[in-house]
């Protein structure tokens, strides 16, 4: 049943708990930094104000000042910064998918190694590889972007060339993807054509399972390149009425996965009974393909929070009241969660998880999960609150404008309001 808030949890001036830190952000509202003009008069127009006499032309001027630079640079650095952050979200999305399917392929490899099917462990095999390189290739494709960002001086001569080498580096991209591809479809038709073996082991269930969560993934992937070229384009990714709870109960095996690479943690997903018994129905207008990534993201950070120990993650999806809160309109949100507990946050950290590139991972950390998640929420007229404690876990949430109903398919076949 929707739950009454009057005050959502962070909102509180001081901790409500010892030791317990909130913070309620309202992306929207967060101070933005506004683009440096130049107000200084070039030579040309000085020359006209005075006169148009040649003579009387003002004497040029010597170098320009690091000041002036990095003013005339200023509006190609904000397109170069925007193509950096494109490039390295794509990249880092596509990883998050490389690790579902990482995942899957290693329970496969060792089932078909129990029953000795060497073609089977021979493709399996060869779809780790194209992972690997899949992730090498991006980790250069990021840091070549990352490297030009840092030179000076930039002109837009050497923004276009970068901008070509950058897409002939993404067409080997793709390309790889495609290469990945071909390997899963090869081992779904493979495992097909042993299906009577493989019944006879009683393995046939588990790898069509494993199958289908690989082309899932792969096809996930193709999205997101797809979604980079309309990005490069200035095509934003189009947003539809979802009910985000149905998405997220039909891939609780992909938000699994991602959580078992952590060995022993325990975690409870939606379970779709909830929508079938009209408990909720929680309707958003959002991009599908980015409220999955966005949740993705937030699982990824639990399950780093919960190492080394065997934790426990909780994703779950509710609807809100919100009154009287002052920073969010009154009305109906549809509230995501993510719960963890491990490490939790010290308030020096809670400030900068928002900012590009921080990251208390290290050399194993990229620090562009976090920011998905506070760019989902702004983009679509959301709020995120945390909830954290040194040693007791933290909890995401975000509250996103809750739709009229859609009319949901139950698992019995029939249609529910």
């Amino acid at each position: 049943m929707a739950q009454s808030l009057k005050m959502p949890p962070g909102a509180e001036a001081e901790p409500y708990e010892p030791g317990k830190l909130t913070r309620f952000i309202d992306p929207n509202r967060e101070p933005k930094t506004n683009p440096v003009t130049d107000t200084t008069a070039t030579h040309h127009e000085q020359a006209l104000a005075v006169t148009r006499d040649e003579s009387d032309l003002p004497k040029p001027m010597g170098p320009k000042t690091e000041e002036q630079t990095r003013v005339e640079e200023q509006p190609l650095r904000e397109e170069l910064n925007h193509f950096e952050r494109l490039v390295s979200q794509t990249v880092h999305d596509v990883n998050n998918k490389l690790t579902i399917i990482q995942t899957w392929t290693s329970m496969m490899h060792q089932m078909v190694e129990e029953i000795h099917m060497d073609v089977l462990t021979i493709i399996l095999g060869e779809i780790d590889g194209w992972c690997r390189k899949l992730s090498l290739l991006g980790r250069e494709f990021s840091h070549e972007v990352h490297t030009f960002n840092n030179t000076r001086p930039i002109n837009q001569s050497k923004l276009t060339i970068l901008k070509n080498a950058i897409g002939l580096t993404f067409r080997t991209y793709s390309e790889y993807v495609n290469n990945l591809r071909t390997r899963i479809f090869v081992t779904g038709a493979q495992i097909e054509s042993q299906k009577r073996e493989l019944e006879s082991s009683d393995l046939w269930s588990d790898l069509s399972e494993g199958i289908q969560n690989l082309k899932t993934s792969i096809g996930d992937m193709k999205t997101i390149l797809s979604d980079f070229y309309e990005c490069l384009k200035g095509h934003d990714a189009e947003p539809k009425l979802i009910n985000a709870y149905t998405l997220l109960v039909g891939r609780k095996n992909m938000l699994a996965s991602l959580i078992e690479q952590k060995e022993g943690t325990q975690y409870v997903l939606p379970d779709a009974s909830r929508v079938e018994n009209l408990e909720i129905n929680p309707t958003i207008h959002a991009n599908p393909n980015e409220l999955l990534r966005t949740v993705e993201n937030l699982v990824i950070n639990a399950r780093h929070a919960v190492m080394p120990k065997k934790g426990k993650i909780i994703v779950d999806v509710d609807e809100v009241e919100v009154a009287g809160h002052g920073e969010i309109p009154d009305g109906t949100y549809v509230a995501i969660s993510v719960e963890d507990n491990g490490t939790g946050m010290d308030e020096a950290t809670l400030g900068k998880i928002f900012t590009q590139g921080f990251t208390t991972r290290g050399n194993q950390g990229n620090g562009i999960g976090l920011t998905q998640v506070f760019d989902f929420a702004r983009k679509n007229n959301g709020c995120i609150s945390i909830i954290t404690e040194l040693g007791k876990g933290s909890t995401f949430t975000i509250y996103l404008p809750k739709q009229p109903r859609l009319t949901v398919a139950a698992s019995d076949g029939k249609t529910r309001e």
